[in-house]
Order: structure tokens, then sequence, then C-alpha cells
């Protein structure tokens, strides 16, 4: 199944709140660190890129829709 990008966060705790707010909305949602971010990560403890959460490409829009709260 195909995952798009809905949000870009910069710390990982706001990507973990946006995760739960999608899931507690019904919208299965993963993130992860952005492209060099991940090594980052590993060497600095967070991700220089920020932190992309994915959901569904079926539930995009209901995930954008609901992400208006966070902008």
């Amino acid at each position: 199944m195909n995952e798009k990008k809905v949000i870009n966060v910069q710390d990982e705790y706001m990507a973990q709140n946006v995760v739960d707010f999608l899931r507690n909305e019904g919208i299965d949602a993963y993130y992860m660190a952005e492209g060099w971010g991940e090594v980052s990560q590993v060497i600095a403890g967070h991700s220089i890129s920020g932190y992309n959460v994915y959901v569904r490409e079926k539930d995009v829009v209901n995930a954008e829709e609901a992400l208006e709260y966070f902008e």
C-alpha cells in the first residue's frame, strides 16, 4: 500500500504527538526522520531535517483536514 507524507515537524516529540493525534482520529500513521536526518539522529540524538509523518494514500485528505489544528 502506498504512503504519502502529510507533514514535516522539527522534533521527534512533536512527530509522536501528530502520529498519536491521527491515530486517535482513526488514521494509521507513522513518522520517520527525513533523508540525512536518520544519520544525525543516530549520531546526535535528533534529526537535522525534521521528521516526516506518513499516512496511507487513501487517508491523505482526512489527515490534512485533521492536521489543520497543528498549523
